[in-house]
């Protein structure tokens, strides 16, 4: 009988949050990358696949991280601002009030 109108719920709630299938893609594509560069041969046709497949592979990668980063779904490694001049503590002020 198959699938009926009965058989679906349209107000049921998402199962996963958006971007779920993009770092999904992301992590099959960090752990390919690694792969197709452990796959050393002799024969010329298979090193060239490889190398081929390493180079749609890190599109991919870097296609859904950009995708990811725009959306605000992962973050850029963390930025520490250096700071310019150094001030020391001249009193207990800087606790507030300690009446």
């Amino acid at each position: 009988m198959g699938f009926t109108a009965e058989d679906v719920y349209k107000e049921a709630p998402k199962l996963y949050d958006n971007g779920f299938d993009i770092m999904f893609v992301r992590l099959i594509k960090e752990i390919s990358i690694g792969i197709h560069t452990l796959n050393l041969s002799y024969r010329k046709d298979l090193r060239e696949i490889f190398r081929e497949l390493s180079i749609v592979t890190q599109k991919y990668f870097d296609f859904c991280t950009e995708y990811l980063i725009e959306r605000g779904i992962i973050q850029k490694s963390p930025f520490v601002n250096l700071i310019k001049s150094v001030e020391f503590v001249k009193d207990a002020s800087y606790l507030g009030v300690l009446n």
